[in-house]
């Protein structure tokens, strides 16, 4: 028995590594890049591997799950535990400003749900995506305390609406991938400062030409992002991509822009189905620029959708 169970975790931890390894092809096939997005599960998943080679004291194979343990325990303990920090991010910042992001799920109709945590946290901002007729008709109680708004009503998943406390100006609404799928984007006034908001649904990649989509609507994102690159910016959306993904490292490296989890932990956000943190990841970010400062940002109840909720606390470093 204990050879019978040693050779399937040989056979499994094998077939793991492998896997491990195919984010580094992405360039050759854009299905190679999906594993990229697993880096917490594989954690585990070799850390109990090791666990069980030390228990058989088998050190050839010991080994290689050390490996894929330390490739994994990298780029995900630096992206949990170490927060950003730079000159700017340590300053004096003004008032405290909130986010809230949700993906809604357009066949949602929980819409009670998330206007009950609008009613619990008061956020300044609120950025939705799969935002439908229905949605905008059950959201009109946000009216009263969101009196800017700009509301992308649509009967697909790629509606979007942003509303806000503050005055915005300059309003747009950008189509990045040239393929009819709206971003926003709008110029906060709060406190005497400034802030660019832009909310974004890159499509998920699930054939070549739908990656190539989402690859094209993130590059260009980063280059509006760098044409502002002296004002204050946060960029809010489900990105149908991880931290670990080569597409994602591509945008943050771009545009300098910072994730708000960066040091506050993994906060994964879908799919709520799988109930245990330990089985899913983070899609919904809300990225900054390095004269924001997070203060704290979790993620909160389920309301019915495929994704949490995301909350976010942060304060603009002074002019």
């Amino acid at each position: 028995m204990k050879r019978f169970l040693t050779n399937i975790m040989i056979l499994l931890t094998g077939l793991l590594f492998v896997i491990n390894l195919l984010p580094y092809l992405a360039g050759l096939h854009f299905g190679f890049e999906l594993f990229s997005h697993f880096r917490f599960q594989y954690l585990w998943l070799f850390a109990l591997s090791s666990l069980f080679f030390i228990a058989v004291s088998n050190k050839k194979w010991l080994s290689i799950a050390l490996v894929g343990l330390l490739l994994n325990a990298m780029p995900v303990l630096s992206f949990c535990c170490f927060p950003i920090t730079s000159g700017t991010a340590t300053a004096a910042t003004t008032h405290k400003t909130s986010l809230l992001l949700s993906n809604l799920l357009s066949s949602n109709r929980h819409y009670q749900s998330l206007l009950d945590e609008v009613q619990s946290h008061r956020p300044d901002f609120i950025v939705l995506l799969e935002f439908s007729p229905a949605w905008q008709k059950a959201l009109k109680p946000l009216d009263k305390h969101y009196p800017f708004q700009k509301r992308i009503p649509r009967n697909d998943n790629f509606g979007m609406a942003l509303y806000s406390k503050f005055p915005l100006s300059n309003i747009e609404v950008n189509d990045f991938a040239q393929n009819g799928i709206p971003s926003i984007s709008a110029t906060a006034h709060l406190y005497h400062q400034s802030l660019q908001l832009i909310a974004t649904h890159p499509l998920p990649p699930m054939n070549a030409n739908m990656a190539q989509q989402q690859d094209i609507q993130l590059e260009n994102l980063a280059h509006f992002i760098q044409q502002e690159s002296k004002q204050a910016t946060l960029l809010a959306g489900d990105f149908n991509s991880t931290p670990w993904s080569p597409r994602y490292q591509k945008l943050i490296n771009a545009s300098g822009l910072v994730n708000s989890r960066q040091g506050f932990g993994l906060i994964p956000s879908w799919p709520v189905a799988l109930r245990f943190s330990a089985f899913q990841i983070p899609l919904d970010h809300v990225l900054v620029s390095k004269n924001i400062q997070t203060q704290a940002i979790k993620r909160l109840n389920t309301i019915g959708s495929d994704h949490y909720p995301v909350y976010v606390e942060f304060g603009l470093t002074p002019n």
